[in-house]
């Protein structure tokens, strides 16, 4: 696509413009498919970072879509990245929103797999409070991940 093309030049230009305005706006599912593709084509990780504080800021406006955009920035995200806490307060709020969003299970699965290593006990805590409100299959693998997560931090701890 002709946006995809401009990233490389232009991507702060393009999470500026196309991107973050759709959060603003409610993403519907062409314009979800849009963003998860420019995520996809290889944003910096300060435009991601971007992505992932808009997401914050308008939670009141995460959906499916929404969510769809979140699991390619979480896929696109290097393992050393920073703002957890950001992308914890989304994991939060989206669980409070869609307890039975199967989309939601396996990022907050994919989540604390990539990226539960960097995060602390509270953090781990919060997320394990969200996941017990999920009511999708995917509850008791997010649970088991987080445990074993909370698990090696006390025996490294110790």
């Amino acid at each position: 696509s002709q946006v995809v093309g401009l990233l490389d030049r232009h991507a702060r230009v393009v999470v500026a413009g196309l991107v973050l305005p759709l959060f603003d706006r409610g993403l519907g599912a062409g314009a979800a498919a849009l963003a998860a593709k420019c995520v996809r084509a290889g944003l910096p990780e300060p435009q991601l970072l971007a992505v992932v504080e808009r997401a914050a800021e308008r939670a009141d406006l995460i959906n499916e879509h929404v969510l769809q955009v979140l699991e390619a920035v979480a896929a696109a995200q290097p393992r050393g990245s920073s703002r957890r806490s950001r992308w914890v307060d989304v994991l939060v709020l989206a669980a409070a929103r869609l307890p039975a969003s199967r989309r939601l299970g396996a990022l907050l699965l994919h989540y604390v797999n990539k990226f539960g290593g960097q995060l602390d006990g509270a953090e781990l805590g919060r997320l394990g409070a969200s996941a017990q409100a999920l009511t999708t299959p995917l509850k008791g693998a997010v649970r088991a991940a987080i445990d074993r997560r909370l698990k090696s931090q006390r025996l490294i701890g110790d």
